[in-house]
């Protein structure tokens, strides 16, 4: 447990903090969306025991955060989460910008995102059939629902994932819950064994 909250709490989701917010000082949105989402890969991995090159990580990071990624104010659903995968996880980090429109449920979903703002997270608000008209396509594209993301409360409600009482990761963890040590500790050999490989 010792080594789980030094490397859980002291490096990863400090350097999460003091990054993001140094990214977002600078109007610096995508760097600061790919260290969140790569601290919930983490996380994910920690929590099913899966790290390896052949780890599962969308599905890893979906898990953690439908379970530990909720307080009073956000509980993020299945849909949100796959929006946020679809739309910024894959796109950001293989094509370097997001997919401008998905199509989700029958819905055309264009995104935003904001800081330091955190009302509007995870909303997905309907609109009339609109344009993109701010930015550059090589043709007409449109939506119909706008899905906001805050790149501060995304951040935020990482760090509580891990530190909530009594309900957060690091509790559950502590208690052995599931198993939890097991998976935290085939994870970190997992992580670790493939440096040195």
């Amino acid at each position: 447990m010792y080594f789980a909250h030094k490397f859980i709490v002291d490096e990863r989701l400090s350097s999460l903090k003091k990054d993001v917010n140094a990214c977002l000082e600078k109007d610096c949105a995508f760097p600061a969306l790919l260290y969140c989402f790569s601290v919930i890969d983490l996380l994910g991995a920690l929590y099913k025991g899966r790290a390896s090159a052949a780890a599962h990580t969308r599905d890893n990071f979906k898990e953690y955060a439908v379970r530990f990624m909720k307080n009073t104010h956000t509980n993020y659903t299945s849909e949100q989460i796959d929006l946020l995968q679809n739309i910024f996880r894959h796109k950001i980090a293989h094509l370097a910008q997001p997919k401008l429109v998905i199509k989700s449920n029958s819905k055309y979903v264009a995104w935003r995102y904001e800081y330091p703002g955190t009302a509007n997270h995870l909303k997905i608000e309907p609109y009339q059939y609109t344009q993109i008209k701010t930015l550059l396509t090589p043709k007409p594209i449109y939506y119909d629902h706008l899905f906001t993301i805050s790149i501060t409360k995304l951040m935020y409600d990482t760090i509580d994932s891990v530190v909530r009482q009594p309900d957060g990761y690091l509790i559950k963890l502590q208690n052995n819950y599931k198993n939890l040590q097991s998976k935290f500790n085939d994870a970190v050999h997992q992580i670790y064994d493939s440096e040195v490989s």
